[in-house]
């Protein structure tokens, strides 16, 4: 990505294939519940908000299952790039929205 659209390339992680990463390390009773928390954090309107809810949910895995917290924190600011485009399509939280995108903006 870098070498052919420069140090201006966003790349937007999957959300959709985060929760499944994390919801593949605990036990089924739990994961609905920690799926269902990370879909909401994703839907959240801004950045902040969105990343304090991820970073909640990370350190109550900490707590059950330290290898689904590894997980959530290796991709946690990568599934949040949404949040930094300027096109409003792309920042609408639709999970299946094209996944890259160059970011120009001056902020």
């Amino acid at each position: 990505m870098e070498r052919v659209f420069g140090e201006q390339a966003e790349v937007q992680r999957c959300q959709i294939h985060e929760r499944r990463n994390v919801k593949e390390y605990l036990p089924e009773n739990c994961q609905k519940d920690y799926d269902r928390r990370m879909r909401n954090a994703y839907a959240m309107n801004n950045y902040a908000d969105a990343k304090a809810a991820l970073e909640k949910i990370f350190r109550q895995l900490e707590r059950i299952n330290p290898s689904a917290a590894r997980s959530l924190e290796e991709g946690l600011e990568e599934t949040l790039t949404r949040f930094m485009s300027p096109d409003p399509l792309l920042n609408s939280g639709n999970p299946h929205l094209p996944q890259r995108w160059n970011h120009y903006s001056t902020h």
